[in-house]
């Protein structure tokens, strides 16, 4: 999870493969391929940077609700007012 969050600051390695992500939207993407995999067509997705605190990648899931997000680097598996702020916005319209 580090790798996305950090970009091109420092090197991660998991198990002595160096992860190379350059950016947050191709660790996103990351998610999104997989997935694709049981998909006949590839996943939409709407990326934005905003500001220079902000970074979101919004696609479909299936079924219910699904997140991935940080917080200073940190992963927030169980969301938060974050991820609050930006899906009631999308539900509202």
């Amino acid at each position: 999870d580090m790798a996305g969050c950090l970009g091109k600051t420092v090197k991660v390695e998991l198990n002595g493969t160096l992860i190379r992500f350059k950016s947050f939207r191709d660790y996103a993407d990351l998610f999104l391929k997989s997935a694709e995999k049981s998909k006949s067509t590839p996943l939409p997705r709407i990326h934005a940077k905003v500001g220079d605190r902000w970074e979101i990648c919004v696609s479909l899931s299936e079924g219910q609700f699904q997140q991935v997000s940080f917080v200073n680097s940190i992963a927030t598996i169980k969301g938060g007012t974050h991820v609050d702020y930006i899906t009631n916005q999308i539900t509202a319209h």
